[in-house]
Parts: C-alpha cells; structure tokens; sequence
C-alpha cells in the first residue's frame, strides 16, 4: 500500500513505550488493571467503498467505465471486530478496547457532530455490564476504502450526466443503520463470548 518500509526495531520501541505507559498507569491506578483477554469474531458491517462499472454518459451519449463510490462486496475487506477486555483482580471489566476498520460515516444528518456507531456500541456495553462511566475505547484501523454497508434500493448510480448500473450508498436511511448495527452489536456479543473462553493474560508477564 505504499506506507513506507516497516522499520521492526521502531516497532519494538513503539510496543515498549506502549506496554510501559500501561504498567505506570496501573501503578498509578492501585492495580486496577491485572488481566486481559481478547475476541474475535466476523461482521457484515462494513464493505468496500469502490468499485469499477459501466455506464452511460448522456452529454457525450457513449459507454465509459468509472471508479465510483459505491458497495462493492467482491472485494476482500478486514472484517474481523477485534476486542481486548482489560479486568481487575476480581476479573471485572476495566476498560475496553475495541477495533472494526470501517469509516464512521453511518450518521443519517451529516451536518450533526455526532460518535456515530462507535457512540451507540460504546452505550451498548455499558448498558450491557452496568457501569455508565466504563471506558469503552474505538480504535478504526486501516479503514480507508471500507463503510458501512447502507446499499440503495435501486441498481443505478447518477452522477450529473452519467449513469451506470451499480449500488450506489444510501443516504439517511435510519433503518438500514439501525438494522446494521443491531448486527454489530450481536458480533461483538460474540467477540465477548469469545474472549472469556480465552484464558486471561496477566499483565505482569
């Protein structure tokens, strides 16, 4: 993807800075954090965001192929929800952490600030474990070319004089999102059920 040259002893250093901050902010924190397990499990939330059609071009009345902004299912994506649950001594959640590489731009009013779906699956888990100021942290990953999967209803695709038969994605349809992240809410149940089968890690090793 072009990103560069991976450079291993930066990453070591940067998985050193990372695992000492913790450490401190557990000394810090009176052993808060002694433990954690990860789960995984797959979603249907998310798809690629572009793909090559054909259509027509009504002013210049010829057939061209475009890159558009559109589903593309074909195209292999990361779907993997990822979850680590850090817990204390008694084995109680902590804080959690949580990554899908998919862009936030599921919200139906564009001009609102909103979180988004990281926003409702972080009520969802505090809901769900009864502690409203538990920190539920989103991380995104490589989610360039990857968005919620909201498809229109009709197999064309405008664009001022071009048309052309693909998807393309639907706009403020609240019940495609909510439907969507009914789902991923029912793959991160499984992402948990998954990390309590994993043996927990104790942070001292």
């Amino acid at each position: 993807f072009k990103l560069g040259k991976c450079i291993p002893e930066y990453v070591t250093f940067v998985a050193d800075q990372i695992a000492t901050g913790l450490a401190r902010a557990n000394e810090e924190k009176m052993g808060v954090i002694t433990a954690f397990r990860q789960g995984t499990a797959r979603s249907t939330f998310s798809v690629f965001r572009r793909r090559m059609t054909r259509g027509l071009d009504i002013a210049r009345l010829s057939i061209s192929r475009r890159m558009i902004m559109a589903p593309d299912a074909k195209q292999p994506i990361d779907d993997r929800l990822k979850l680590i649950i850090l817990s204390d001594a008694h084995d109680r959640p902590s804080a959690v952490l949580w990554s899908l590489p998919c862009h936030a731009v599921s919200e139906s009013h564009i001009q609102d600030i909103s979180s988004d779906y990281p926003g409702v699956i972080r009520d969802y888990v505090r809901s769900k474990l009864g502690d409203a100021s538990l920190p539920v942290l989103y991380m995104p990953g490589f989610s360039g070319d990857i968005r919620p999967a909201l498809k229109s209803k009709w197999p064309l695709h405008r664009s001022r004089s071009w048309v052309g038969l693909a998807y393309s994605f639907a706009r403020r349809d609240n019940t495609q999102i909510k439907s969507l992240i009914s789902k991923l809410a029912v793959t991160f149940d499984q992402a948990w059920t998954n990390a309590q089968i994993n043996k927990p890690i104790n942070c001292s090793d």
